[in-house]
């Protein structure tokens, strides 16, 4: 079959391989159907995934139909239309089961397909925890309407989600690119009371006003300087934004090992407060991530912490 492959920095190539195979009672082959190309594709193209693999075929962004399904899967069958998830996790480890599947710990978990196994620019695709994985199109749904739920729309979603929007909100969106869009479409769900698109693009810009013309009816005007904004944002609103501290990631990383070192935390959870603002919670699990990556803390699956002391022996192959 011909699939799209990552050669090399800077080099991609259509090349003959072999169709894929079921390695795994959980994985399920599927003939792709349509594909698209994200900008991740062409970051690993210039270099910018360091852990993609050379030689896989790159793609995550596509729906099929499901050709064949190893003993273990029950979620769907062959012949199923079905979308693929950016996303690859195995269900049972702490982060799977905390929701933050895209780092399922699994060697095939998280941002895998396209990446460090081979993906869906191609005619079939071998897709892990296939229960996990893959979500049946209903018959009134096109495989165009369908492309994005795997990966983009899915974005847009989340976003919305964890940014904990409510009725009467002033909601920002930067950028109109396909993700901004699709952010902008799940935001609209919400019903905040005003949403704010940005983008360099004129051309983008005139899509959004086009087709959501709600979005930018003021705030166009007054950038054009045609009119001046007719309710002015208070002192107040603007005052917790001016004066929020900056907090780094480096930072947390040491509050983390001095609660370690001290032994105030010895749970995951004990890292994180309510208190706390939410720009320092999001500081502090990426500075957790990055630990755990490193190898200087473990994390197990009940979410106890352990700090490894001395130095950390690296495996160059898994970088």
């Amino acid at each position: 079959m011909l699939a799209y492959t990552y050669v090399e920095h800077g080099k991609f190539e259509l090349r003959d391989k072999p169709r894929p195979v079921l390695r795994d009672a959980r994985d399920a082959i599927v003939r792709v159907t349509l594909a698209s190309i994200c900008t991740s594709d062409l970051h690993i193209k210039h270099g910018s995934v360091p852990r993609a693999v050379p030689g896989i075929t790159v793609g995550h962004e596509m729906v099929g139909i499901v050709d064949e399904v190893g003993e273990a899967v029950t979620a769907v069958r062959p012949g199923d239309r079905v979308t693929v998830n950016v996303e690859t996790f195995c269900g049972d480890c702490f982060f799977c089961r905390n929701g933050w599947v895209n780092n399922c710990t699994d060697p095939e978990g998280g941002w895998a397909l396209g990446c460090r196994i081979d993906g869906g620019q191609a005619e079939y695709v071998r897709v892990p925890y296939a229960d996990q994985g893959l979500n049946r199109i209903p018959d009134g749904v096109t495989d165009r309407q369908a492309l994005f739920v795997g990966d983009v729309l899915a974005t847009g979603y989340w976003a919305a989600r964890i940014a904990e929007i409510r009725p009467g909100d002033t909601v920002l969106i930067l950028g109109a690119g396909p993700t901004g869009l699709c952010t902008l479409q799940c935001v609209q769900l919400l019903q905040p009371g005003r949403i704010i698109v940005c983008d360099r693009d004129p051309g983008r810009l005139a899509f959004v006003r086009a087709h959501a013309p709600q979005v930018l009816a003021d705030y166009w005007a007054v950038l054009s300087g045609r009119t001046k904004l007719r309710r002015e944002p208070t002192q107040q609103q603007f005052e917790p934004l001016v004066t929020a501290p900056m907090v780094s990631v480096t930072s947390r990383v040491v509050y983390i090992l001095r609660h370690l070192i001290s032994g105030t935390a010895a749970k995951m959870s004990q890292l994180f407060s309510r208190q706390q603002t939410r720009s320092t919670n999001v500081a502090t699990f990426l500075a957790l991530l990055e630990l755990v990556r490193g190898g200087r803390v473990k994390l197990d699956d009940e979410g106890r912490l352990t700090m490894q002391r001395g130095r950390i022996q690296r495996d160059k192959e898994k970088e």
